[in-house]
């Protein structure tokens, strides 16, 4: 089709080059789980093979303590994203801000 237009569908480009080290950010401020939890509500999960109801805590996860494991069910509010720890799972936040997630057996 020589008269035809070309239309460019997908471009990707790769570089290479010198940034600046990265700074680690460590966590800051008071913190308690006391401070985090924001309620507790029935919650539906599925749990060997069927639909159950949990009570469930809700934390926000900028006051959750450091360090500090933190058992499913459970949601973590953040302003930017909404984090699910299932039942049968616990979890807990890292000094760089990560929250670390290990599902049991």
């Amino acid at each position: 089709f020589p008269d035809q237009t070309i239309e460019l569908v997908n471009l990707r480009v790769a570089g290479i080059g010198r940034t600046p080290k990265i700074t680690p950010t460590t966590l800051s401020g008071e913190r308690s789980a006391e401070r985090a939890l924001v309620k507790t509500a029935p919650v539906y999960f599925e749990s060997q093979g069927q639909i159950q109801t949990f009570p469930t805590a809700f934390y926000m996860r900028d006051a959750l303590p450091i360090g500090q494991r933190v058992d499913g069910p459970a949601i973590l509010v953040q302003r930017d994203t909404t984090s699910v720890l299932p039942p049968y799972a616990h979890g807990w936040l890292e000094q760089n801000g990560n929250f670390i997630v290990r599902l049991e057996d």
